[in-house]
């Protein structure tokens, strides 16, 4: 199992360290390619010439490279919960008596106009709740957060993810089209 870091209690070298980790296998996997086409810019290199491969970029460029975004995303994230919590939104489906509780999931959004009921029961007896809720730093997954927050593909989401079992603070629920 994962150890989750309190961004209180480690400085922000050794999280960036840790997110580096979890991110680098994931490069070529989603199709991170931003490093193979910066290198090739950087090398006066066609970006657009071959196959997207890091066979010939040196490990030490890759990691640089990924360093800068991974701390950008840090601080923009971290930043958010300056005041030692976040407001974030989720979108569920469920029936229209649906009423939460205070462990409703760990996907969020720091966005409102990005939740979004990605995986829900989208039957004709099931409506999609839009739910706001405060949510502590302490119960945030943040490598998890700071690493799809970095990765393009996932930036559209603008995801906070918190710790299984974490309970939130619901401000508000309602019924949205």
């Amino acid at each position: 199992m994962r150890k989750f870091i309190n961004i209180v209690e480690n400085n922000s070298n050794n999280i960036i360290e840790d997110c580096y980790a979890l991110l680098r296998p994931m490069l070529i996997d989603n199709s991170e390619f931003d490093h193979i086409f910066q290198y090739r810019i950087d090398n006066d290199i066609d970006p657009y010439e071959d196959a997207a491969s890091e066979d010939d970029i040196p490990e030490d460029y890759i990691k640089g490279f990924w360093i800068d975004r991974i701390e950008e995303t840090y601080h923009n994230i971290t930043w958010l919960f300056k005041d030692g919590h976040h407001i974030c939104y989720r979108m569920i489906t469920a029936p229209e008596t649906w009423t939460p509780n205070d462990k409703i999931g760990i996907y969020w959004s720091w966005d409102k106009e990005a939740a979004d009921a990605h995986w829900g029961n989208f039957d004709s007896n099931n409506k999609k709740w839009l739910i706001k809720a405060s949510i502590s730093k302490d119960n945030v997954d943040w490598p998890i957060t700071i690493v799809y927050n970095t990765l393009s593909s996932y930036q559209d989401e603008k995801e906070i993810r918190i710790i299984d079992d974490s309970k939130v603070k619901i401000i508000s629920y309602k019924i949205v089209k």
